[in-house]
């Protein structure tokens, strides 16, 4: 048996995240690099994570697409619905393998066709257990934000380019991103045994 090495000084715990490089996951990177933690990026286009984490210094502690990994924790951002149920049946694997605690980011959403979405990616998460943890979040705001994270962002964007305001039907719940990355930090290390 090995010994437990958690409670060593160089010790830090490994979060696998599985994500586009968006202004959420980017920040939810530098936060968890600051907060002392391993970051696994599993990625299909290392590239373009390569790009968007340029400005970490951190890089030691900073692993893209890498081989194998076995992560006490893991935050699989789908904010767009866009994963498939593969995607999400890969992620159960690794649960299954690696007995780490997940955090699902999905968007707090009212339309019907994201709604049907959501509720299949929910019976799917309901068959792995119940160490599976969502957070469902508003439009985001911030620095680096995309399009696809944000409806409010894309419905004022578009307003600007075509220089006509379109009327802001729906309910919006913005959300700053640097707060959103760090409360979903603080959601990871606290719940569960």
């Amino acid at each position: 048996m090995s010994p437990d090495t958690s409670f060593t000084p160089d010790y830090r715990p490994t979060v696998a995240i599985f994500s586009e490089p968006g202004g959420l996951a980017v920040s939810l990177v530098e936060k968890l690099l600051a907060d002392f933690c391993k970051v696994a990026i599993m990625a299909d286009d290392p590239k373009s994570w390569g790009k968007a984490t340029d400005h970490i210094s951190q890089k030691n502690f900073l692993e893209i697409a890498p081989a194998e990994v076995s992560p006490e924790y893991v935050v699989f951002i789908d904010l767009d619905l866009t994963k498939s149920d593969g995607d999400y049946e890969k992620l159960i694997k690794l649960y299954s393998k690696s007995n780490a605690k997940i955090l699902v980011i999905l968007p707090y959403s009212f339309k019907v066709k994201d709604s049907a979405r959501l509720g299949a990616i929910q019976e799917i998460i309901k068959q792995a257990g119940s160490d599976f943890g969502a957070i469902y979040l508003g439009d985001l705001v911030g620095p680096r934000i995309n399009g696809a994270e944000s409806d409010l962002v894309g419905a004022l964007t578009e307003g600007l380019t075509k220089k006509t305001w379109p009327l802001l039907e729906g309910s919006y719940y913005p959300v700053n991103i640097f707060a959103a990355g760090r409360e979903i930090a603080k959601s990871l290390f606290s719940f569960g045994p």
